[in-house]
């Protein structure tokens, strides 16, 4: 996507952050020093105000994700996100966010994108700490639905695309070994289908 920034958000002590530049693990040292890097020190809450644990990396990343969306703006993508289409188009579609749905329907937050400031996020960002309740997905996947659903009357507030755009697939092994299996032909494999590539248009079919 040759993105102007790369913004790596972290809980990480500033001094640690200060440092990183010098680690001698690999990976981290090629990273911390591309120089379209930026991190970004942010403290993770442990609990709601409403007494609820966020005791799962996985919980305090819907939080943290969607404050950093909200004040920063830009695309999120889930650390198992592969981006195979150039997101220009959506970028620049005119749309103050762009969501997609899942296999089931529903409205996933492991891949959108967002101005910053917007009213849906802003409000996502809001009511995520009172609907949560220890679960997987009120906060998260249910919430980001509704909201979508809502939040799509306006004009140009969101573009909501079919599953085939940004969650192709499930996360059972069968989806998992069609995602992944190698195709000797030129057609692309979205979901369980197969037709020919034919460009972005091809993906991006946004509803209401």
């Amino acid at each position: 996507m040759q993105p102007a920034t790369i913004y790596i958000h972290t809980d990480a002590a500033p001094s640690t952050i200060a440092n990183v530049k010098f680690s001698t693990d690999k990976y981290t040292n090629i990273i911390a020093n591309l120089p379209n890097v930026v991190f970004n020190h942010e403290v993770i809450d442990d609990a709601t105000e409403r007494g609820f644990k966020i005791k799962l990396m996985v919980s305090k990343s819907d939080f943290l994700r969607t404050r950093v969306m909200r004040r920063w703006g830009g695309i999120y993508l889930d650390i198992d996100a592969y981006v195979i289409r150039d997101l220009s188009p959506l970028r620049k579609a005119g749309y103050k966010n762009v969501v997609g749905r899942q296999l089931d329907k529903k409205v996933a937050c492991g891949t959108f994108m967002s101005v910053p400031g917007s009213d849906l996020v802003t409000a996502y960002n809001m009511l995520q700490p009172v609907v949560f309740n220890g679960e997987w997905t009120p906060h998260s996947v249910d919430l980001m639905t509704a909201l979508a659903y809502d939040f799509s009357v306006r004009d140009k507030e969101v573009l909501i695309l079919e599953h085939e755009a940004f969650f192709p697939g499930g996360w059972f092994p069968e989806d998992l070994a069609l995602l992944y299996k190698a195709h000797d032909t030129d057609e692309g494999t979205v979901g369980n289908q197969v037709r020919p590539r034919t460009g972005i248009e091809e993906y991006v079919r946004g509803s209401y």
